[in-house]
């Protein structure tokens, strides 16, 4: 393919690509000059040609740990991604890099962006974080059972409030078991009830820890059914103990 060709591919790309040479002295290589870059590629360096020049598309491309990223794929032949934070006009930005070999003396590079996603999951983890703390402050976690392999999923908190360890695997039959004869009717009673005809439960019962702890707990659930078939059983597991004294 020539590389007339290979530029007007490239150059139609929604994400930045870059053509970069190795330049070797002897068996090492010393750098990573630019044979080409799209417009997108372009736009984020700020520049209308880099051509043969030894410059960052964004700053930290060639840094330490994108660069070895860089010689490794120049060394091995083996693709690699890694993403990479910059911050660019006082705002951080994300890219997700994937850089090949093109044949001898050659790399692809890559760059798609990802500052939207990261957003996102950034704002999850505060969330998460957000939510445990209010879990920790009110004694309280979250639960659910995936339909139709009734697979159980704990909070943490909801651990906490069992007093059991990571390694404990939750299943309906084992959650009930923690519940004393007086509570457990109510409770298989409320559960069936949710599963079967998707009413909401919210009982306040009796309970009974993995060390022998007696408890009093508000369990609520509800259930989701997609075209007419259970999916899900969800709710909210609560130690309210203090409360009832």
């Amino acid at each position: 393919i020539s590389m007339a060709l290979l530029e007007r591919v490239l150059g139609a790309s929604p994400n930045g690509v870059v053509l970069r040479r190795i330049v070797r002295e002897g068996k090492d290589v010393v750098g990573f000059p630019i044979l080409f870059a799209n417009r997108w590629a372009l736009k984020l360096a700020g520049s209308r040609s880099l051509r043969g020049k030894l410059v960052e598309i964004f700053p930290g491309e060639l840094e330490d740990g994108a660069l070895e990223e860089y010689s490794h794929v120049a060394e091995s032949g083996r693709s690699r991604n890694f993403e990479k934070r910059f911050v660019l006009d006082g705002h951080v930005r994300w890219l997700m890099v994937h850089v090949s070999k093109l044949e001898e003396e050659g790399l692809v590079v890559n760059f798609v962006e990802i500052t939207k996603r990261k957003q996102a999951e950034e704002r999850l983890r505060h969330d998460e974080e957000l939510l445990e703390m209010t879990g920790r402050m009110t004694k309280s976690g979250g639960w659910e059972i995936l339909y139709p392999q009734r697979e159980m999923h704990w909070s943490p908190e909801v651990y906490e409030i069992y007093e059991v360890g990571a390694e404990f695997e939750p299943t309906v039959e084992r959650a009930m078991s923690f519940f004393p004869p007086s509570s457990l009717a109510k409770m298989k009673t409320a559960y069936e009830d949710c599963e079967r005809e998707g009413i909401p439960c919210d009982l306040e019962v009796e309970f009974i820890t993995a060390q022998h702890r007696r408890r009093w707990v508000r369990a609520m659930a509800r259930a989701e059914f997609v075209e007419g078939k259970l999916r899900r059983v969800y709710g909210t597991f609560q130690d309210v103990t203090d409360q009832r004294k």
